[in-house]
């Protein structure tokens, strides 16, 4: 790879040096004094027109004289030299620059090899931080809702309690009125237990007085039902007998009747017995009327006798338990 910028005066100067050291310029060893850069043709084009210069030059010099030959030869010695020299002085001052910047450049590519490393671990971090950064974050808003969300239960929580308060002191304060009226109500209890106890007391010697009454009229009613029993059963006896003297008279009637057509002579006697048996007809609805009568009566007291029973055994039962208290 040629060196940007080579030109005939740096291979001049690489081959003087060269020749100062008493080495042949050849093109590899003068490419080897430029740093190994430029490409061998132009090399060779420069060292052989630096040649063909040097050929012309001491064709010239032939011309001239001896002694100013001799000078010129100095001179020009001398300024070879100190060409030389400042050549040498150049190439060691860059070669010098040429170490220091090749361990500069080894130092920097190393340093830039460890930024690259801190840089990716930086990076890596900077990363693992952005995501800690972000769930930090999230952890922190979720943690402001919680916060957030526990003052709010706290202020329900104090109003709650205020609440309570208020309630607890209603509560204490219904307590003792409930303590007052209890204690009222006991005293009042006691008075109306007292109370009670003589309307009881009343109650049970006027419910035994009508339950000797009752008793006194279930008797009568019973003494009643039996008559009415024992009447209605005459009533029935008697009823009977005059169905049968109404079908006697019918079976009389009627032969009388046979008699009558037979007979005219005994007309009056026939209505004789139409009129009696009329009458027997009467008096058997009268008997029938008051046997209905009579039949009435006796429901009415069997009524009458089963409600007197019914409040006999509701007062006795009422007395029963009057007696246990």
């Amino acid at each position: 790879m040629s060196r940007a910028g080579l030109n005939k005066f740096n291979v001049q100067q690489a081959r003087d040096t060269l020749l100062a050291r008493g080495i042949n310029p050849s093109v590899d060893a003068v490419r080897v004094e430029l740093g190994n850069t430029g490409s061998k043709t132009t090399i060779h084009r420069y060292l052989k027109e630096l040649e063909a210069e040097d050929a012309t030059q001491l064709g010239d010099e032939a011309l001239l004289s001896s002694a100013l030959t001799d000078m010129i030869a100095r001179m020009a010695a001398k300024l070879r030299d100190e060409a030389l020299q400042r050549a040498d002085e150049a190439n060691r001052v860059w070669q010098t620059e040429k170490t220091q910047l090749v361990a500069q450049l080894g130092a920097a590519q190393a340093r830039l090899k460890e930024l690259g490393a801190d840089n990716a671990a930086l990076t890596s971090r900077l990363e693992r931080e952005s995501v800690a950064h972000d769930e930090t974050k999230d952890r922190l808003h979720h943690a402001e809702l919680r916060a957030e969300r526990c003052e709010q239960q706290v202020k329900g929580l104090e109003q709650q309690l205020d609440e309570n308060q208020k309630h607890l002191i209603s509560l204490e304060e219904k307590h003792r009125n409930a303590r007052d009226a209890l204690e009222h109500f006991r005293t009042a209890a006691q008075e109306q237990r007292q109370q009670e106890q003589l309307r009881h007391d009343t109650q049970v010697q006027q419910l035994q007085a009508e339950l000797r009454n009752l008793n006194q009229t279930l008797i009568v009613k019973q003494s009643e039902l039996t008559q009415l029993n024992r009447d209605n059963a005459s009533l029935v006896g008697e009823v009977g007998e005059h169905r049968k003297q109404l079908k006697q008279l019918e079976r009389s009637l009627a032969e009388k009747t046979k008699q009558t057509e037979l007979a005219s002579e005994t007309n009056a006697k026939l209505i004789a017995v139409t009129e009696e048996k009329n009458a027997l007809d009467s008096k058997l609805q009268s008997l029938s009327r008051a046997h209905d009568v009579e039949i009435e009566k006796a429901r009415g007291l069997e009524l009458s006798l089963a409600k007197t029973q019914t409040e006999l055994d509701v007062k006795n039962g009422l007395l029963e338990k009057l007696s246990i208290r």
